[in-house]
C-alpha cells in the first residue's frame, strides 16, 4: 500500500508540472512557477482534467530569475464565467491560489472548469554552526517545513472541490532531472524519472472530491491552520511544495450553480534545520537560508595525507572522512 500512495503522490506532483530557471545552462536547482486553466464544455472540452487547457485557455509561467512569478486567467463561455490566480515567491516562502466558477443561469448545456496551481523548489546544502564544515547528519536528525495556511471554500449546489496541498523531497540532484524530462517532454534519452523519498499530500476544503484518496496523507477542513511537515532526510535534499485550486460544474444540472476556492492569502512558509545548522539554498533567498557558495567548506590539509601516509595512518584518514561526510 507504501508504494501505492508514493507512486499516486508523483503522479500528482508531475501533473501539470512547469519547472523553470537554469542556474547554469542544463542544471535546474530552483524554481518557482504557476499554471492557470479556464476551460467550459462549449469549447468541446469535457472539463475533466486530462483536457485541461486543450482547447480553452491555459497559460504557465515562470520567472526569469526563479524566484517569484504571478498570474492571474479569466474567461466568459456559454455556460458562464472562471477565473483563476495564482503566485509562488521562493523569497517570502509565499504560495497563492485559486479557482472560482460561476453559471450564467441560461439554458446552456456543459461544464465549467478553473484549475490553479502554484508551486516553487529548491536545494538545500547543510553545514555545521562554523558555517565551513558540512553537517553531519544522523539517521533520526529531523527538519520541518512549517505551512501557515489561510483560505476558504464557498461551494454552490453542484460545484466540485479537488484542492491539494503537497510536499515532496528529493536526493540532491534530482530537482535537474525532473526538470529535464518537463523540458523535453519525453523520457527518451534521460534516466529514470527521480521519484521522492518523502512525501506528503492533503486535500483542502469541504466536499473535496480527493478525501479519502489512497495518495493523501488527511484533509484539512478549517482554516487559517498550521501544517508541520516534519521528516529525517539523513542528509542533503532538493524539494518542492505545491498548491493546487480546482472547482468545476455541471451547468447543466445547475444553471445557476458557482464555486469559488480562494487560498490566496495565503499559505506561508517556513524551514527549521538541525539545531544549530547553517543551511544554504541554491535559490540563496528561501527564509532562513544563505545562497550556497556564501560558506567556505573547510578543506583537508595538503600536507596531512602524506603525514598519515608515513604514519601507516590511512585507516585513520578514512575514519576522519567517513565523519566528516
Amino acid at each position: 500500500m507504501a508504494s501505492i500512495k508514493l507512486i499516486a503522490k508523483s503522479a500528482l506532483i508531475l501533473t501539470f508540472s512547469v519547472l523553470g530557471t537554469m542556474a547554469t545552462a542544463g542544471t535546474i536547482t530552483y524554481f518557482s512557477s504557476t499554471t492557470q486553466v479556464v476551460d467550459a464544455g462549449s469549447t468541446g472540452c469535457s472539463a475533466e482534467r486530462e483536457c485541461a487547457g486543450a482547447l480553452g485557455n491555459s497559460v504557465q509561467l515562470f520567472s526569469a530569475d526563479g524566484n517569484s512569478v504571478s498570474d492571474a486567467l479569466g474567461d466568459d463561455f456559454a455556460e458562464g464565467s472562471a477565473s483563476t490566480s495564482g503566485e509562488a515567491n521562493l523569497e517570502t516562502g509565499e504560495l497563492k491560489s485559486s479557482a472560482s466558477v460561476d453559471a450564467a443561469d441560461v439554458p446552456a448545456n456543459g461544464s465549467l472548469f478553473a484549475f490553479s496551481r502554484a508551486d516553487y523548489g529548491d536545494s538545500f546544502r547543510t553545514f555545521e554552526a562554523d558555517a565551513e564544515t558540512p553537517f553531519t547528519w544522523a539517521n533520526d536528525t529531523e527538519v520541518t517545513f512549517s505551512l501557515d495556511i489561510s483560505g476558504s471554500v464557498d461551494l454552490g449546489t453542484g460545484a466540485t472541490n479537488g484542492s491539494t496541498v503537497f510536499f515532496a523531497a528529493y536526493a540532491p540532484g534530482d530537482l535537474d532531472l525532473r526538470g529535464q524530462f518537463l523540458q523535453a517532454g519525453t523520457s527518451v534519452g534521460l534516466p529514470p524519472l527521480p521519484q521522492p523519498f518523502y512525501s506528503e499530500a492533503y486535500a483542502l476544503g469541504q466536499n473535496n472530491e480527493n478525501d479519502g484518496a489512497s495518495f493523501l496523507d488527511g484533509t484539512l477542513e478549517t482554516f487559517p491552520q498550521t501544517l508541520d511537515i516534519t521528516f529525517a532526510p539523513g542528509g542533503d535534499f532538493d524539494w518542492i511544495l505545491g498548491l493546487i485550486t480546482f472547482t468545476r460544474l455541471d451547468t447543466t444540472a445547475f444553471p445557476d450553480g458557482f464555486g469559488t476556492i480562494d487560498f490566496s492569502n495565503t499559505i506561508s512558509t517556513t524551514y527549521v534545520g538541525p539545531d544549530g545548522a547553517v543551511t544554504t539554498s541554491a535559490s540563496g533567498v528561501f527564509p532562513g537560508t544563505q545562497p550556497q557558495g556564501s560558506v567556505d567548506v573547510i578543506p583537508l590539509p595538503a600536507g596531512l595525507p602524506l603525514l598519515l601516509a608515513g604514519l601507516g595512518g590511512f585507516a585513520i584518514l578514512r575514519r576522519w572522512s567517513s565523519a566528516k561526510l
